[in-house]
């Protein structure tokens, strides 16, 4: 009988610290969970600010693209317009010349 009693003691006790290990076990995977939710949370928002940063660079970079391309244009029409004056000149003045 003090044998059955020993066991059922130890048994209780065991079961408690089970019990009461299961639910600390449950506490802190419920903390991980909500953690890692978080985590992830925080890893998407980064990663859509980086997508966003990326667009605007991209779009930075054809803005400039273009500002190049409509200045080289210019300067070249400006520059082409300044050779014609320069070609009439030279043309009106031999023409005088050779008159």
């Amino acid at each position: 009988m003090e044998i059955l009693s020993f066991m059922l003691g130890v048994s209780a006790v065991l079961i408690t610290l089970g019990v009461v290990f299961m639910f600390s076990m449950y506490k802190k995977i419920k903390l991980n969970s909500e953690q890692i939710k978080l985590i992830n949370e925080v890893t998407s928002s980064i990663w859509r600010q980086i997508d966003e940063v990326e667009r605007r660079k991209q779009s930075d970079i054809d803005n400039l693209y273009r500002t190049m391309n409509l200045t080289e244009e210019n300067l070249v029409r400006t520059i082409d317009s300044r050779l014609d004056k320069l070609e009439n000149k030279l043309k009106t003045k031999t023409s005088k010349e050779v008159l």
